[in-house]
């Protein structure tokens, strides 16, 4: 996980964080590619201030020069465009013969996890290719 903290009074500003663990050490049966980000996340008192970007850039350079990974997956939900265009910018592309397995995924988890009928919301996963593999 990792974290960007205001120096002032220590608030939150941000969370992101990247798994690397194999598919078989996943605690819950999740079946996304790896490594990837998830949950990432800033509060909009400190939004376009590049700390998305950060945290992107951050988990690529783990990724590439401490795993040694050749690409890294993320999920983002269909129509948050400012999310779509930041990852855009970085260089993720759509990986489409994925779409429905993610939008199946993110419901049954949210129900695992929450005990809700989640409403289905469709999940596109994105990868970058970080160096060749």
């Amino acid at each position: 996980m990792v974290a960007a903290c205001e120096t002032k009074n220590d608030a939150v500003v941000g969370i992101c964080e990247l798994d690397g663990r194999p598919r078989s050490l996943s605690q819950l049966k999740n079946n996304s590619p790896r490594p990837y980000i998830y949950n990432l996340a800033v509060d909009e008192k400190y939004r376009q201030q590049g700390i998305g970007k950060a945290f992107v850039r951050y988990c690529e350079n783990v990724a590439r020069d401490e795993w040694m990974e050749s690409y890294l997956y993320l999920k983002v939900r269909v129509g948050n465009e400012i999310a779509m265009n930041m990852y855009r910018k970085l260089g993720y592309s759509v990986m489409e013969d994925n779409k429905e397995e993610s939008s199946l995924s993110w419901k049954q988890s949210l129900e695992q996890l929450k005990g809700i009928d989640a409403e289905e919301q469709t999940i596109v996963l994105l990868r970058k290719m970080l160096k060749e593999p």
